[in-house]
């Protein structure tokens, strides 16, 4: 898992064909890690700006949800940011959760 952060580290934005390739033969049905989604920190004012990389790298409608309030009540090392679900490996399969904002309690997110 070190390579894996130090390649999202090191990728100068990476996108998700390259993500999924990189993570080809670590993930999947037959590895002990079934699927591995990428969380980027993402500042509420850049959500727009995450939403359209998305669109750009094939995830139609894609959003992050629920959208970032003002008034979320967020972990102490998150002010003012998200965690959305960027990417996914294999792609298809942990895809619904998508957008989804995982610093958020599960029942909300």
């Amino acid at each position: 898992m070190t390579s894996t952060r130090l390649f999202l580290e090191n990728s100068n934005s990476a996108e998700q064909l390259q993500f999924q390739n990189y993570l080809k033969n670590r993930t999947g049905i037959d590895s002990i890690i079934q699927s591995l989604l990428w969380l980027p920190v993402t500042p509420n004012t850049l959500t727009r700006e995450l939403e359209v990389r998305a669109l750009k790298n094939g995830f139609l409608g894609y959003r992050v949800i629920p959208a970032p309030q003002p008034d979320d009540e967020l972990p102490y090392f998150l002010s003012q940011a998200s965690l959305p679900v960027l990417f996914v490996s294999p792609r298809f399969e942990g895809s619904d959760y998508l957008g989804h904002r995982f610093e958020l309690n599960e029942g909300e997110a």
